[in-house]
This record gives C-alpha cells, sequence and structure tokens, in this order.
C-alpha cells in the first residue's frame, strides 16, 4: 500500500469517513475507487481529488501534495523563507510587476528550452 494511500486512511479514520463515502458521490465509478485504494490506479487524477476533498473534508491541496502532485508546503519558520518574505514585503507595486514579469519571462524561456530540446537525448 503506497504512502499516500495510507496517508489518506488515516486523514479519512479521523473524519469517520470510508471508502464508500467517496464512491457515492456519483462523480467517480465505485471501481475507480476501488482501483486508487488498491494500488491499481498509480495516480491520482484531478478529478478523483476533487471528489475526495468533498466527500472527506480533507484540504484538496494537502491530497495533492501527499500524492507527489504539488512540492510540499515551504516551512514558514525558515529562516531564508522569512528574510525573502520581508523584503517582498518591501517592494514598490511597480517593483512587485517587474519582479512578476521577470518571473514570468524565465518560466516562459525553461518552458520553451524544454520543448525545443528533443527527448531522450
Amino acid at each position: 500500500m503506497s504512502d499516500f494511500i495510507l496517508w489518506l486512511n488515516s486523514e479519512m479514520g479521523a473524519r469517520g469517513k470510508i471508502q464508500a463515502d467517496i464512491a457515492k458521490t456519483e462523480i467517480v465509478t465505485d471501481a475507480a475507487v476501488s482501483n486508487l485504494f488498491s494500488g491499481e490506479t498509480k495516480n491520482l487524477t484531478y478529478e478523483m481529488g476533487l471528489v475526495i476533498s468533498k466527500a472527506t473534508g480533507i484540504q484538496l491541496e494537502d491530497i495533492y501534495v501527499k500524492a507527489g502532485l504539488l512540492p510540499p508546503k515551504p516551512d514558514m519558520q525558515d529562516p531564508f523563507i522569512k528574510d525573502m518574505l520581508s523584503k517582498l514585503s518591501q517592494l514598490t507595486d511597480e517593483e512587485d510587476r517587474a519582479l512578476l514579469g521577470e518571473i514570468i519571462v524565465t518560466f516562459i524561456r525553461r518552458t520553451e528550452g524544454r520543448k525545443s530540446k528533443p527527448r531522450g537525448k
């Protein structure tokens, strides 16, 4: 059983929820829920994550983090993160826009770079 399923079972148990609570949403099939919990389904889908969140009350972001679809939340007590947040809070609106523009340009360049490289080489 995967770490994700062990965590999910634990979270559901703490909330008094069972697999049938997910299946009865009528959005996913009983078989899809069964396949997820048995390990036959290896990857959590966006739709299944939403259904689990609605049926159990577990935060969607927590589900995606535990499933490995999102990176873990940063440690807000980490001195580096605290320092960066402090510096960012001191930026003017104009500096905010400029920084966001740089982030977008960097993201686009990295994304385009990945697209242009042949796979497997």
